[in-house]
């Protein structure tokens, strides 16, 4: 019997022939230490989704999960609890639902993360035939509750409980989970961001005679304050009706789960440091003002950033400055039709005729989309966009210089952006993965500055880059994260200058004055949807 006292505090009762247990003592929630109350109260949901508010001082032993069936109207990663024990078909019928017909397959990449990629190993028995037939099944079942014209949630929710998902508590009235990695423990959200943190690339202080800790202080630390305070957006004369979409984001629970990871982030210098001032770029400005005087300088510089921003548009950014500083050569030597006519053509389908000056210049689908804008800024000093466009005229100011006018108040609100904030959780269009459009970006512009930027202490335009780098494994980033758009520049320029076998302090030059344009990085890594069709390698 005295080998049953596997606790220190049972004792041997002789009488009984047994070992007794006192009872546990009762945890009594008032006694409950002040610091886990401030973390209670700052943190209105728990960081694990089974976790609770305060201690169960009795608890349960966890009911078995139910069986794991699959239901094409519930995205797969909402809902699993056990192992995968689907066939391959219910798993594509779910992406179908939540991602689109084209994301159902594998090698049919169209630029954005697929967090519910489909495991196609021989466990799962993949099988192409299999795949469509379940993808059909999901598309009947499925029927009209995520047509566009639906409002956010309105149809699904009649038919789904939607209580039990991983971004309920922060998103309301939600359709799907396209991104549930930026649902997760901000603790590790921000640590697997700090683990991917490329080092600092020669390159940079080589060329710029700067350093990332040098530009963090440019920036006065997200602090500084740029001279232009309106957004270059379109802007109605009466508001509309309020959007759905950014309303279901703007609650305090989400920001709370921002604003989480953020400060997580704080703990990791090299992450913060090489993302905060990721938009300074006046040792550039600084340098084209040696080398064509500062009463030219200020308009070299303008059309050197107003060249590339809008190559931005589903594109990393190291194809965005090979092709942006591909376009300012072709404009400055009288060659943009050539530009045009063939900038967009795929290595296999470039003949005899492709001009020489293009040939590291990577084609993407969409070519015109871009190429038009810088076009139209040359002549007209605009690029023309719609009445819904946001997201380039608020980059390309960011992107300044006090010298020509930038912006820090207006978030960028490219793809990545979107995705962090959760809204294509709530849209129902179909690219509801994309970055915002105008009725969106109206609302949650100053939201973003007044409840995220503005608590962390810094303006808007830095806090989003910094939450693009955060959230960068999370919403499918493929630049490489702790490199700001000048030390990407700055490789570029040298990886090119090396491969032609030139001086890189001349080749720097010629690329600030339009005369040549920078590499794209060997890897060809993150080309992204507009290069999805395996040509544009």
């Amino acid at each position: 019997m005295m080998g049953q006292l596997a606790r220190t505090d049972a004792y041997y009762d002789p009488f009984s022939d047994s070992a007794v247990t006192p009872p546990e003592p009762q945890i009594d929630p008032r006694n409950i230490t002040a610091g886990w109350a401030a973390i209670a109260a700052a943190h209105p949901q728990p960081f694990e989704p089974q976790g609770t508010m305060w201690p169960d001082p009795n608890p349960q032993t966890p009911p078995a999960p139910p069986e794991d069936r699959p239901n094409p109207l519930i995205p797969f990663s909402a809902y699993r609890s056990l192992p995968p024990q689907h066939r391959v078909g219910d798993i594509a019928a779910q992406q179908i639902v939540e991602q689109g017909p084209s994301l159902a397959f594998p090698g049919t990449r169209l630029g954005i993360s697929l967090p519910l990629a489909m495991d196609t190993g021989e466990a799962e028995g993949a099988n192409p035939a299999k795949l469509l037939k379940g993808a059909k099944a999901a598309k009947g079942a499925i029927g009209d509750i995520l047509k566009a014209d639906n409002k956010a949630g309105t149809a699904l929710e009649q038919s789904v409980d939607t209580s039990g998902w991983i971004n309920a508590p922060y998103i309301q009235k939600p359709v799907r989970i396209a991104n549930p990695g930026v649902y997760g423990d901000p603790r590790e959200i921000a640590a697997a961001a700090n683990a991917i943190v490329a080092p600092e690339h020669p390159a940079l202080r080589a060329l710029f005679g700067v350093t990332r800790d040098d530009l963090y202080d440019i920036s006065q630390q997200g602090r500084r304050q740029g001279n232009i305070t309106q957004p270059n957006i379109w802007t109605p004369n009466k508001p509309g009706a309020p959007n759905e979409a950014a309303l279901a984001v703007m609650n305090p629970a989400n920001e709370q789960r921002i604003l989480d990871a953020m400060s997580e982030a704080q703990k990791y210098p090299d992450l913060v440091k090489g993302m905060v001032p990721w938009y300074v770029m006046d040792p550039a400005y600084q340098r084209m003002e040696k080398l064509v005087g500062p009463e030219r300088a200020a308009k070299e510089y303008r059309d050197f950033n107003m060249s590339m921003t809008p190559f931005s548009a589903g594109s990393p950014v190291p194809l965005e400055i090979n092709r942006g500083t591909a376009a300012r050569m072709m404009w400055n030597r009288g060659e943009y039709p050539a530009f045009k006519e063939y900038g967009g053509l795929a290595g296999n389908k470039r003949g005899p005729d492709f001009p020489e000056a293009l040939r590291d210049v990577k084609g993407v689908m969409g070519h015109l989309n871009m190429a038009n804008p810088v076009e139209s800024y040359m002549t007209t000093g605009k690029h023309g966009y719609g009445t819904d466009s946001v997201k380039i005229n608020l980059y390309s100011d960011a992107s300044g210089v006090p010298q020509t006018g930038f912006q820090t108040r207006w978030a960028v609100p490219d793809a990545h952006f979107t995705r962090a904030t959760g809204m294509p959780d709530v849209r129902t269009n179909q690219g509801f993965n994309d970055y915002m459009g105008g009725t969106e970006y109206r609302q949650i512009g100053p939201w973003y500055r007044d409840k995220i930027a503005s608590p962390l202490g810094i303006e808007a335009v830095p806090a989003q880059a910094l939450m693009w780098g955060l959230y960068g494994p999370q919403t499918g980033v493929k630049t490489t994260i702790g490199a700001g758009k000048l030390e990407l520049l700055s490789k570029q320029i040298w990886e090119r200058a090396k491969k032609l076998g030139v001086d890189p302090y001349d080749f720097r030059d010629q690329v600030l004055r339009g005369e040549q344009h920078s590499e794209l990085e060997g890897d060809n890594r993150g080309m992204g949807r507009l290069a999805a069709l395996d040509n544009y390698a």
